[in-house]
């Protein structure tokens, strides 16, 4: 039993592989989901610190040696395409964009890729350390979630993993239609669209197996960024004259906090 955690505590430390590899192999060897996620998130995390202080100083010394160059090269390159990732799409929200880069487990993303980008911008120590950690907390709920899913369904955690993209792919449908709505009342627009959230999430939970729940994962998706669309909006109208920017930063926080807490609280239900 101790030679299974130990081999998931240094799965979670090896870069790129990180939760999304150590979790789906914990839960593989037959451990509790429980300490499994804890021991992942400790072993993902441990590497942050030194990533962030040492990780670019021995890139740069070594970017040009003729060993150990072809693998500092190909880190700067990825930690600079990270980096300039976030701060395109993030502006001010740098913090939540780093800890959802870590958070959300797609190739190239996690707590290495994101501390050295963050190292690479000269993002405060103690910020990047606790984004990274958020990242680090929720994408280990998400590979746990994904994996009781294939252990549940009798599928792979890559055949899981499509949850996701159809929830996505709901997104990107649904989005759109907010133009066929557009004349309705933002009040009642709003309730609509909460209430087709609230029948997606009931079918997922209700769903007796994988295609199904595929179905339903596609439909909560559909009015998710109309929802917020509109939610922006309301936001900016309730907020007096130099708050609407604010009011609408706490609304995107709401959701981020929702997504933090909930997702571990449903992961151990």
């Amino acid at each position: 039993m101790i030679k299974n955690y130990l081999l998931v505590f240094l799965i979670s430390m090896f870069p790129l592989i990180e939760l999304r590899g150590a979790i789906p192999v914990g839960l593989g060897l037959g451990l509790p989901i429980l300490p499994t996620y804890l021991v992942c998130v400790v072993g993902n995390m441990i590497p942050v610190p030194f990533i962030y202080l040492f990780a670019r100083k021995f890139l740069i010394w070594g970017y040009h040696k003729p060993v150990i160059g072809p693998f500092c090269r190909f880190c700067i390159n990825k930690g600079e395409k990270g980096g300039r990732a976030l701060e395109a799409k993030a502006g001010r929200g740098l913090v939540v964009a780093l800890l959802l880069f870590v958070g959300i487990p797609l190739p190239g993303t996690g707590a290495w890729t994101g501390t050295l980008a963050a190292s690479l911008l000269d993002m405060d120590f103690k910020k990047s350390v606790l984004a990274c950690m958020g990242g680090v907390l929720l994408a280990g709920c998400i590979m746990g979630i994904l994996s009781v899913l294939a252990t549940d369904f009798n599928i792979s955690v890559a055949e899981a993993g499509h949850l996701i993209s159809a929830y996505a792919l709901g997104v990107t449908f649904g989005a759109p239609a907010l133009l066929f709505f557009r004349r309705m009342p933002l009040r009642k627009l709003m309730l609509m669209l909460a209430a087709m959230i609230l029948a997606g999430n009931t079918f997922t939970a209700l769903a007796p197996e994988f295609y199904s729940m595929l179905a339903a994962r596609f439909i909560s998706g559909l009015p998710h960024g109309a929802y917020f669309g509109v939610g922006a909006i309301v936001a900016q109208r309730l907020a007096p004259d130099g708050h609407k920017a604010q009011a609408v930063s706490i609304m995107v926080a709401g959701m981020t906090v929702a997504t933090l807490a909930g997702v571990p609280g449903v992961t151990f239900l």
